[in-house]
């Protein structure tokens, strides 16, 4: 497929080469809760790998970063932690680091 291929039909292109891992509808006011453990006692951070009792998982934690506008899909593998470090040594810096894109683009 062509370059010129590639922009008239990009659906095509897509769905040839990459597989949709997750379809939610993105409702606002409706999270969508992404877990992988079937009870509290198997919850287990995805970044540190901790579970309870050794971390809590009482803050939101956002699949994608708040700043995008997304906050309907929120992670439950996400110890407070973790999400607390995130958030102010990576989403702070990529947030600023974005932001003139996202102006352009009005994210």
């Amino acid at each position: 497929m062509s370059l010129s291929e590639n922009a008239s039909d990009p659906k095509t292109f897509y769905s040839e080469r990459y597989t949709e891992a997750v379809k939610y509808p993105l409702v606002p006011g409706h999270p969508e809760l992404l877990q992988d453990h079937e009870n509290d006692a198997s919850r287990r951070c995805r970044f540190c790998g901790r579970g309870e009792p050794d971390v809590s998982f009482s803050n939101y934690a956002h699949a994608v970063p708040e700043f995008l506008g997304k906050n309907s899909l929120r992670s439950m593998n996400e110890c407070d932690a973790c999400n607390t470090f995130l958030a102010y040594n990576y989403e702070d810096d990529l947030s600023k680091w974005s932001l003139y894109p996202r102006a352009l683009s009005q994210i």
